[in-house]
């Protein structure tokens, strides 16, 4: 068993890592990680499933988003990396992008060239589309409004497979789902 650590680089940007090995992968999260509260557990979850697809020999580093960003751009993300990779990774380091951390991490190898060694993009791309930053947009409104449930419709609208919103919807508490089968409340 591989024991997580966990803290926050910068003061701010949670992480977790596994493995003690030299030159660790750097796994930054996607975009569920804005939405769920950064803590050990969570991060200690999502890691320890990152290590199963990753290389045994390897250490890894999931990084979170600052929880109370002023701001959030993809730049400032891809320059908060960048910051974290001089302090604590010596400089370089071979860079994962989850979904919209792989958004992240194109502007980091981008802009600094000189700190990536590998790019690894999983699920993503490595910008959005016009209709993509409309609705990150639409999602950050939501967020900053409180609306908990209508960020849930918005994020699910994004995918084609009607099983997300069901599943969503459930969590959310909008429909009731009993042993398999859903009504509208």
């Amino acid at each position: 068993m591989h024991i997580v650590e966990t803290g926050t680089f910068l003061g701010r940007v949670p992480f977790a890592r596994i493995g003690k090995g030299t030159n660790p992968i750097l796994v930054i999260n996607g975009g569920q990680g804005f939405m769920m509260t950064p803590d050990g557990t969570r991060l200690s979850k999502d890691i320890r499933r990152l290590k199963r697809l990753l290389p045994n020999d390897r250490s890894i580093i999931l990084v979170g988003y600052d929880p109370n960003p002023v701001t959030v751009t993809v730049e400032e993300l891809a320059d908060d990396v960048a910051e974290i990779i001089d302090r604590h990774l010596g400089g370089r380091a071979d860079v994962v992008g989850i979904s919209y951390g792989g958004v992240v991490a194109s502007h980091l190898a981008a802009r600094s060239p000189e700190k990536v060694d590998r790019l690894i993009r999983m699920a993503s791309a490595h910008r959005f589309s016009a209709e993509g930053k409309r609705l990150v947009t639409r999602q950050i409104e939501l967020v900053e409004a409180g609306d908990m449930k209508g960020l849930l419709k918005e994020f699910t609208s994004m995918f084609r497979n009607p099983s997300g919103w069901w599943v969503c919807a459930c969590a959310s508490g909008e429909i009731a789902c009993c042993s398999g089968s859903a009504s509208q409340r």
